[in-house]
């Protein structure tokens, strides 16, 4: 992943809390969203999935909605 993706897609992104093993990510902006659902969705899944040791769900939202 190059600097200026990370700036623009990842940078401000936050985990926005969870329950049940079901993850809600906040994003800042449309595209990002978009980007995290269409090429992280599943490495963020298998990722909080092997921390957590069970199988998670997540979620992407906009900040915005959030609020």
């Amino acid at each position: 992943m190059t600097q200026a993706t990370y700036d623009t897609i990842i940078q401000g992104t936050v985990l926005l809390g969870s329950e049940d093993h079901h993850y809600l990510i906040g994003a800042h902006t449309e595209l990002a969203k978009e980007w995290l659902e269409n090429r992280l969705h599943d490495i963020v899944q298998r990722a909080l999935a092997s921390v957590v040791g069970k199988g998670v769900t997540v979620e992407f939202i906009l900040l915005d909605e959030a609020r």
